[in-house]
């Protein structure tokens, strides 16, 4: 771990470790993997026209891929970064890769930053590494949706970014058109800036009033434009499934929005409950029921509980701020990446062939 974390480039060393976990246990990232991708034809439409109107598309016969599609209309910054890789002759998930690095450093430095301890941050590292794995954002999985992965590294890039007001209120507005769904990312991540340890109340508050007017700026930016442009609303018929449905994917909603980042959020409230810091308790809590009650709107498991993970970072201010020390926060957080990196990955360990990777790649890992 010394060798990793001594140096001016150690931010870089962890990032290449964090990266190699994730090609070892998750799905082939898909730019590597030279095939042609046919993406839905929702995104076919964004790829050449990024403005367009996406929510009047009769295609395709799956009513749930159909009324995603509809969604599509006003996720601009996902479109146009499509339009470029394609006008370049890229593959289509170039831009949620390169993403992807951005998660992945900024849980390195975000830890680093609360913390001051670069063990702590590697470590941080791998948990997310973790993350990037089992999420269906980074990577194809069964159905291709490109957009995720960039709204999920914008939001990494915003907790990166919390001393720099520009880049903070540009990365947000940012993610807001890139995915709806960043707004409750944002939420969180106005959690983890209220948790910041050893900050005064005026540097705390300024990146809430910050993310605050990101907001702002994108309802008001995306009336206008739909007036413009004559977009439909879209089709919310998706948020609003069975509650028989929702019930039988509770379980796993709160297990994908955080992973083995529980151990690191139920350390934080336990500490928490014990030092009768009601109010820090109650914000953490009601914050959790929110991811999880969001990917159970959707059914989406596999993608909104990506949304979740500033609150692994806020858990970790909160362990900062109790001042625990350095050694028990590394356990902690050590066991939290192993749990994340090996649990959701299980298939995968014992050899089981992952879709979209070339057999003859299964066969060179596993003989």
């Amino acid at each position: 771990m010394n060798i990793l974390t001594s140096g001016r480039f150690w931010v870089v060393k962890c990032l290449a470790l964090a990266f190699v976990c994730g090609l070892i246990f998750s799905y082939a990232p898909s730019v590597i993997v030279h095939r042609n991708v046919e993406l839905p034809p929702a995104y076919t439409l964004k790829a050449n026209h990024p403005f367009a109107d996406t929510s009047q598309l009769k295609e395709p016969a799956h009513e749930g891929e159909r009324l995603h599609g509809a969604k599509l209309t006003p996720r601009i910054t996902g479109s146009i970064l499509l339009w470029i890789s394609n006008r370049a002759s890229f593959h289509p998930y170039l831009p949620a890769s390169l993403f992807g690095f951005i998660f992945l450093a900024s849980g390195i430095i975000v830890a680093y930053r609360i913390t001051s301890d670069r063990v702590s941050a590697c470590l941080m590292g791998l948990l997310f590494a973790g993350l990037y794995t089992s999420s269906a954002c980074f990577s194809i999985n069964w159905m291709p949706k490109p957009f995720d992965g960039v709204a999920i590294g914008l939001l990494g890039l915003s907790a990166a970014c919390r001393n720099r007001p520009w880049f903070l209120l540009l990365s947000c507005f940012a993610a807001c058109w890139t995915d709806e769904r960043a707004i409750q990312g944002m939420l969180l991540l106005a959690v983890l800036f209220h948790a910041w340890p050893n900050e005064e109340k005026d540097l705390r508050y300024r990146p809430l009033f910050l993310i605050g007017g990101a907001v702002v700026m994108y309802i008001a930016t995306r009336i206008l434009v739909a007036m413009t442009l004559g977009w439909h609303s879209p089709d919310m018929n998706l948020m609003n499934p069975p509650l028989k449905l929702v019930v039988s994917f509770a379980q796993l909603a709160a297990w994908t929005s955080f992973e083995g980042g529980w151990l690191i959020i139920s350390s934080a409230l336990l500490l928490m409950a014990s030092a009768k810091e009601y109010l820090r308790l109650g914000v953490l809590s009601c914050a959790i029921v929110l991811a999880i009650v969001t990917s159970l709107i959707v059914i989406d498991t596999s993608r909104v509980g990506a949304f979740s993970f500033p609150l692994i970072l806020a858990a970790l201010a909160h362990l900062q701020h109790a001042k625990l020390p350095p050694s028990q926060i590394r356990h902690i957080l050590g066991f939290s990446a192993l749990i994340t990196l090996l649990a959701p990955n299980y298939e995968i360990i014992v050899g089981v062939a992952v879709k979209w990777l070339p057999s003859s790649i299964v066969h060179l890992f596993l003989s």
